[in-house]
């Protein structure tokens, strides 16, 4: 069975590492006066490659005539890769004349719902309490 190697170009995971940088989030770092501040973001990138191949060979009623024109049996193969990622921010570092500060960005959504989960929490224990029977 004939192999082919699958090689990742490095120009592909550079292409996809630069799109997932904090500047996609932000854009680039930030200098007023004797202010600096440079934004803060979290990447998570995922990749992925996979092959798979085989062999059928000539059956009874079967004619089977491969890529080179032979009829003896068929060999292939399938190669693919692929990737996802994300860029969140999470803050940005202020640096001035006298110190440096890292000043968090709050994710609103996750505060809501912990907000709801408490409430719906609170409502399952005081109608629990309120309907407790003793026997």
């Amino acid at each position: 069975m004939e192999t082919n190697d699958v090689e990742l170009d490095a120009g592909d995971l550079k292409e996809i590492l630069g799109k997932l940088g904090v500047s996609s989030v932000f854009g680039d770092p930030v200098k007023r006066g004797d202010i600096s501040i440079i934004p803060v973001a979290e990447t998570k990138i995922c990749l992925g490659f996979g092959r798979g191949g085989g062999s059928r060979g000539k059956g009874d009623n079967e004619e089977v005539v491969d890529k080179a024109g032979s009829d003896d049996g068929c060999e292939c193969g399938m190669n693919g890769y692929g990737g996802r990622g994300r860029v969140a921010p999470k803050g940005f570092i202020k640096f001035t004349g006298e110190k440096v500060t890292f000043e968090p960005i709050l994710d609103i959504t996750k505060i809501a719902f912990a907000g709801i989960a408490l409430a719906a929490w609170a409502v399952y224990w005081i109608t629990r309490c309120c309907t407790y029977e003793e026997d």
